[in-house]
């Protein structure tokens, strides 16, 4: 399922390498590593999540409104 949302594609990535490192019998340093970088990729999107959740989250490629300030200073 495509949707455009970069954290949510971060996620679900990192995650997946967590179970297939687990299912495959990789070292236990590495899935330890890896799951300590799915914590660390949750932690630094945990605005993008909220924003999710109220459904106000931007979707990648998704252009964003222009505020005045920004006009003016042209």
């Amino acid at each position: 399922i495509f949707t455009k949302y970069a954290s949510l594609a971060s996620i679900s990535s990192l995650t997946a390498v967590v179970i297939f490192m687990m299912l495959l019998k990789q070292p236990y340093e590495y899935v330890i590593f890896s799951i300590i970088i799915l914590i660390l990729t949750i932690f630094r999107h945990k605005e993008n999540i909220k924003r999710l959740r109220l459904g106000k989250e931007k979707k990648f490629g998704e252009k964003i409104k222009i505020r005045k300030e920004k006009q003016m200073l042209k």
